[in-house]
């Protein structure tokens, strides 16, 4: 009897022992890998060149060369140039000390035989330097001749401000070329690492537990899971690494910055708007080291340090930055607009902006992806295997307007599903109200998706209501607002908000109350964290003036051969070549347009992940668009409706791609395969097979297998970023 209790309690403890299991294998692989690709890579460090000109060369060294500078940054090791005739023998001394005091700050020693003539060779330090503001640094270089062969060091003729140089006690116009290794990623990289695989792992067992726990719900997994997964895309992908992210922060800061400058106090100019080709920010929010689109682990450490950063800036302060935004309609900006906007208030520096701005889109797409998933009658499967690709998480962990996008486009397929499948499910006003509104955010932004906000009209007349022909005639004009949308309704009801925070009546008012100021600056008040008003137009000026350096002496503007693109006129007069371009971007881009469906290329495709992964995920959407044993099919006509808008909205992304192309292209410009993950639900629902069904339930397996392959590719990309 005892056995037998023994063995019962064991086995109700089973998948304790299998979540553990799941995390100890998942450590075994990380430690593997640790010991194979990053250990080691902690020596790491960024180079400036201090001077990269070196068009002179010095008489050969007898004994000692000397050049004093200053840097204040904490130093690793230098690198200059040598030339010689033969071959050097011997140990070159390097002595680095403080200018001012004397004092011996670090040293270090090259055996000469390793020199190559004409090329920089790194000296290290016995110690780094640490990082001193206002230090004046003195290098000085004493070769230890063991043959005949001697060194001479390249130099430029120009001297920069501070710095002298001297060559056996004979003074030199002039500074060395050298460039300097810094900022040593050292042990965080370790402690990044090993923090992303234990969340992982941690992820991989406890998605493994909750799945075969009595208390599993789909919807609730896809909440917390999404949210999870998504926090650590957004730290080992972070801020500008996703596709144009730049251009989207850019508009939610400037959106901040518009609301922050209507509660300036008195006496500081109200502006009216912020141009497409511009952006405004505080002017404490920039960060070379975040500002990147290529991930480099300096980026890891750079935001790691300022996590908790706090800035001096009022929250009116602005500056002027020549950088383009994404586009006019802001609807979609909204939320990380507003976000950015709280964390002026609350002057917290520029990387927590960033990050609870991403923040704020992951929970809006977590929340509306665990809604869609709830309420859909059909295709659970596909919605949460599709809220788990890679290319989806990584664009809602993002600022990405897509991310609000796919929220909004997941929600709005679960209501009209729901509307004509579920018996229990029937249209309120209030949920008029909803698809209005999502229709509204979405076309304007992005016009190829009406087919998806069409889909609406397959609604059942018995699902609109105890009076069905007033439901359809509003309708129709819904509809009619919806095509109406891009060009009409968006552009009047963006216009009436706008006004309602300027102290104009009409906004043709505030546009020239714009040009008067721009014109009279003499008349605005500068907020005290300004740039000045003299500096911005400077600065426009400035640009003004690189805009027109294409038109010629004569006057005459020249062609530029990026505006001459494919129009309609121009595809009907020239069938041949538009399929060609068609054609030949098939062949020659079509494992791009593969990779960026479900995310086998992330960042700014810069950064390809092993096929393996990509042919998981696409086995994952295999298995997600099998019907499930006991769920009731699509009716014919509904798999026509939305096969037909998903491939209308694939065509229309693909239309408004080849209407950017130019004419001289080769292959389509600008598409991608993340432009169709919109339109992806409805085309698996569309194509989901008819006989083939799995007897079983699939949902734990393919909620642990998201999980599972999304480690495996974080994993992935973590290695990419590390060898770079």
């Amino acid at each position: 009897m005892k056995d037998s209790s023994w063995k019962k309690k064991l086995w109700s403890l089973r998948h304790f022992f299998v979540a553990g299991g799941i995390v100890f294998f998942c450590m075994v692989i990380a430690l593997l890998v640790y010991l194979l690709k990053v250990q080691g890579q902690g020596s790491k460090s960024l180079r400036i060149a201090w001077n990269d000109n070196f068009e002179l060369v010095t008489a050969p060294v007898q004994e000692e060369l000397v050049q004093e500078f200053d840097y204040d940054l904490n130093l690793y090791s230098l690198m200059v140039k040598f030339q010689f005739d033969t071959q050097p023998q011997g140990a070159l001394e390097l002595v680095m000390e403080d200018a001012a005091t004397g004092e011996t700050l670090a040293t270090g020693s090259v055996d000469m035989s390793l020199f190559i003539s004409g090329e920089y060779t790194t000296i290290g330090f016995t110690s780094s330097l640490p990082q001193a503001e206002g230090r004046r640094c003195r290098l000085i270089l004493r070769p230890h001749y063991e043959g005949e062969g001697q060194i001479s060091l390249m130099y430029s003729a120009t001297t920069p401000e501070g710095s002298t140089l001297s060559v056996d006690g004979q003074a030199l116009d002039g500074a060395l070329a050298m460039q300097i290794n810094y900022h040593q990623i050292g042990s965080f990289l370790t402690r990044f690492y090993w923090g992303i695989c234990i969340c992982l792992s941690l992820m991989a067992g406890g998605a493994y537990l909750y799945c075969r726990s009595c208390f599993f719900k789909l919807h609730i997994f896809v909440l917390a899971a999404v949210i999870l997964l998504g926090g650590v895309y957004n730290a080992v992908l972070p801020p500008y690494s996703a596709p144009d992210e730049q251009f989207h922060i850019n508009q939610s800061f400037s959106i901040a910055s518009v609301w922050a400058n209507r509660f300036a106090p008195e006496g500081i100019w109200k502006m009216n708007s912020v141009p497409l080709n511009e952006t405004r920010r505080r002017p404490s929010d920039q960060n070379a080291l975040v500002q990147v689109e290529e991930t480099t682990v300096f980026q890891w450490s750079t935001i790691a340090e300022h996590l908790t950063d706090r800035t001096q800036d009022n929250y009116y302060d602005q500056q002027l930055y020549l950088e383009y935004q994404v586009d006019n309609t802001n609807t979609l900006y909204y939320l990380t607009g507003g976000v950015v906007f709280l964390c002026y208030l609350l002057k917290l520096g520029f990387v927590p902006a960033l990050l609870l701005g991403r923040l704020a889109n992951l929970i809006l797409f977590a929340l509306c992806a665990s809604w869609a998933v709830k309420r859909i009658p059909v295709g659970k499967n596909i919605l949460t295997v599709i809220a788990f690709l890679p290319m989806t998480l990584h664009l809602a962990a993002s600022f990405s307007r897509d991310s609000v996008i796919m929220s909004l486009s997941l929600v709005y397929l679960a209501m009209v599903l729901a509307g004509c499948l579920d018996e229990n499910f029937r249209f309120r006003w209030y949920h008029w109200v909803i698809a209005a509104l999502i229709a509204y955010a979405l076309i304007p932004a992005k016009y190829v998706y009406i087919p998806l906000v069409l889909t609406i009209l397959v609604l059942p007349a018995k699902k609109l209501g105890k009076r069905p022909r007033l439901a359809r005639v509003g309708l129709a004009v819904y509809m009619l607002a919806v095509l109406l949308g891009r060009s009409v309704i968006a552009p009047a009801l963006e216009n009436y908000l706008y006004l309602l925070s300027t102290p104009y009546d009409t906004y043709e008012e505030a546009m020239e109350a714009d040009e008067y100021y721009s014109q009279n600056p003499e008349l605005l008040e500068e907020a005290p964290g300004q740039t000045s008003l003299e500096e911005e137009l400077a600065l426009l000026e400035d640009s003004r003036a690189q805009d027109s350096s294409a038109v010629e002496e004569t006057g005459e503007e020249t062609v530029n051969p990026d505006s001459i693109c494919y129009s309609f006129s121009y595809i009907l007069s020239h069938p041949v070549d538009t399929f060609l371009l068609g054609v030949n971007s098939i062949i020659e881009l079509g494992d791009h347009y593969v990779r960026t469906l479900v995310g086998g290329s992330l960042s700014y495709y810069n950064l390809d992940l092993a096929w393996t992964w990509v042919l998981l995920l696409y086995a994952l959407l295999f298995f997600a668009a099998l019907p499930v044993s006991g769920e009731a099919g699509l009716p014919f006509t509904l798999r026509l409706v939305l096969g037909g808008a998903a491939l209308l909205c694939a065509g229309f992304a693909v239309g408004g791609c080849v209407l950017w192309t130019p004419t001289y292209y080769t292959t389509i410009y600008g598409f991608q395969g993340r432009y169709l993950l919109p339109a992806l639900p409805a085309a698996l629902l569309a194509l989901s097979p008819v006989r083939l069904k799995y007897a079983g339930d699939l949902r734990p397996g393919l909620a642990c297998a998201t999980v599972w392959i999304n480690a495996g590719v974080l994993l992935n990309a973590m290695l990419v970023i590390i060898a770079r």
